[in-house]
């Protein structure tokens, strides 16, 4: 069974399991997951700039969010700054059209 969180890569160092809260972003298992795809979750997470959830738990030392994502399985390489870019040109092209 994977330990990393399907949305944002983050390793919990346990099976996830329904309930569960992920620190880094912030998704609800069982919950969010219910009514979007891990792949929604994570464009929106990444859309928002992949920022760290928890108030309580730090981001561990030398945080790198888009190396993270890598254990999702699902990270196309870019950051999210080339995603908005991508995302942005996408919807100017169909303005155009």
């Amino acid at each position: 069974m994977d330990n990393h969180c399907p949305v944002c890569g983050y390793d919990f160092k346990e099976p996830v399991q329904d309930s569960m809260i992920c620190v880094c972003c912030g998704t609800q298992f069982g919950y969010h997951d219910s009514v979007k795809t891990h792949v929604q979750l994570r464009n929106e997470w990444r859309n928002d700039g992949s920022k760290w959830h928890s108030q309580r738990v730090q981001p561990p030392l030398n945080w790198n969010p888009e190396a993270q994502q890598r254990h999702t399985g699902n990270f196309d390489g870019g950051s999210v700054t080339q995603t908005k870019r991508r995302e942005n040109h996408s919807v100017s092209a169909k303005k155009a059209a």
